[in-house]
């Protein structure tokens, strides 16, 4: 999800949407009057099943596939040109991310291979020019398991969680950072999260980390802060006992989805600031939520709920006003 100008744009299934912020309109982002957003061959809003979205306040840009190729693919604010920039590496494998920053794509995706009975994985992080069909290795690692992989850019540099096990040993995690302009890296900690605890995403703020890790051992969440200057943990609070899924964004630590539809919105001191059902009354059998982003003020979640039909609902929830719905789409089971 991201926001151009006064417009947010998200995904609901496999089409782009559109939101003016001031007088809450949405729509397809197509561009095609006539267009009843069913046919992938000729409506500009349909881009497949892949999650990425970007802007770099001009267009919007999406990765999709065509003839075994994926391409770096650019859609104008009004949804009316769609056309493909780039040709870039193969986005799939395990835990794999894509960002645009400063003119650049990056990607970052591991594949697994099993060599005489044992498994092994490759993690490979590209950069990529928006017009430039030469993607550029910046950083590769190989190990038995590569478990999630997370990483912000800020300025000029780039902080890059990696949480793998080298052999046969125990989970162990990595945080580098990446500075742009010289294009180096600098370890700033390695070593064992309690439980065999994961990163599973993290905000810089001022010199330090805010971080959301996954124990596995305690079956919890917790969010830690990881000092820039001493290299070390400080945990700030636990969120359970539910192993539930946790974001932290610029302000806000966001805690709950996968199986469940609660959720609870901290912010970076550890305060509880709501406490969200989003669907009280549905079969769990049929939920899935999912975390979109979020702005200065604002956080967006996904649910899927399908039975019959499938539907997607986005939800909106700011400080002081709850979770409200900002958009949903159905699709019959027929069609």
């Amino acid at each position: 999800m991201c926001r151009l100008g006064n417009v947010y744009y998200y995904r609901l299934a496999n089409t782009i949407h559109y939101c003016e912020i001031e007088s809450g309109q949405t729509g397809f982002l197509c561009g095609k009057p006539e267009c009843d957003h069913t046919d992938p061959e000729s409506c500009n809003a349909i881009v497949g099943q892949t999650g990425f979205l970007a802007s770099d306040n001009t267009w919007l840009y999406v990765q999709v596939r065509e003839k075994d190729k994926y391409y770096l693919c650019r859609i104008s604010p009004d949804g009316t040109i769609r056309e493909n920039v780039t040709v870039i590496p193969d986005p799939n494998g395990w835990n794999s991310h894509m960002c645009l920053y400063q003119g650049n794509v990056y990607l970052c995706t591991s594949h697994q291979e099993v060599i005489d009975g044992n498994p092994k994985f490759t993690l490979e992080f590209y950069k990529q020019g928006i017009d430039s069909d030469e993607p550029q290795l910046i950083f590769t690692k190989e190990a038995a398991y590569v478990a999630r992989n997370v990483f912000q850019f800020i300025g000029d540099e780039m902080y890059f969680a990696l949480t793998y096990a080298p052999d046969a040993s125990a989970i162990q995690t990595a945080i580098w950072k990446y500075t742009i302009s010289s294009d180096s890296w600098e370890l700033q900690w390695e070593g064992n999260l309690e439980g065999n605890g994961w990163i599973t995403s993290f905000w810089k703020e001022e010199q330090k980390l805010i971080c959301g890790i996954m124990n596995w051992d305690l079956g919890q969440e917790t969010v830690q802060v990881f000092d820039l200057r001493d290299r070390t943990f400080t945990t700030l609070f636990s969120a359970g006992e539910e192993l539930l899924n946790i974001d932290i964004s610029e302000h806000y630590c966001i805690i709950g989805g996968g199986g469940s539809s609660v959720y609870d919105i901290y912010d970076h001191a550890g305060n509880l600031l709501d406490h969200l059902d989003l669907a009280p009354d549905a079969s769990m059998d049929y939920l899935e939520f999912e975390f979109m982003g979020s702005d200065e003020e604002s956080v967006f979640i996904k649910m899927n709920y399908a039975e019959s039909d499938q539907s997607y609902t986005l939800f909106r929830w700011t400080p002081d006003k709850g979770a409200v719905q900002m958009d949903q789409m159905n699709i019959s089971s027929g069609e």
